[in-house]
């Protein structure tokens, strides 16, 4: 009966190990960034981006952080929080080779708010949120 107890274990263990790195299948590609949260005199409110200063982020399959070229983007996270969920990120892509390496900030998770074609993303702190929509 122990026997049958640790087999039983191990398997669920085995399990929840596998289904942490995956990710949905709607975060992967391009995204717009459409708005940034900001605080204007005690009052949080989104701020619209001009399409002049559009910016783009791009996630593989597996969830990493990649540019246009889906190459692993330097200062990514190892872990997104996808609507509450913790996934790691099952890394697969090539490094970007890069100089700038030295001016990542410590943020390991990523937490995300993702509907079928708008993303938020905070990263490191709550008052650092952007929004986008997929493209």
């Amino acid at each position: 009966m122990k026997a049958l107890k640790l087999l039983i274990l191990t398997w669920v263990l085995l399990s929840c190990k596998k289904d942490a790195g995956i990710m949905p299948a709607e975060l992967a590609g391009r995204w717009r960034m459409i708005s940034r949260q900001v605080s204007e005199n005690g009052i949080v409110q989104w701020k619209q981006i001009p399409e002049s200063d559009t910016l783009y982020v791009f996630f593989s399959e597996h969830g990493e952080y990649v540019n246009s070229q889906g190459l692993l983007l330097p200062c990514g996270p190892t872990a997104l929080k996808v609507n509450g969920e913790v996934r790691e990120i099952d890394f697969h892509s090539a490094p970007l080779i890069t100089p700038y390496l030295g001016l990542c900030a410590d943020c390991p998770t990523w937490d995300l708010e993702l509907q079928s074609t708008q993303l938020i993303i905070q990263k490191c702190s709550p008052d650092a949120k952007v929004k986008l929509i997929r493209e």
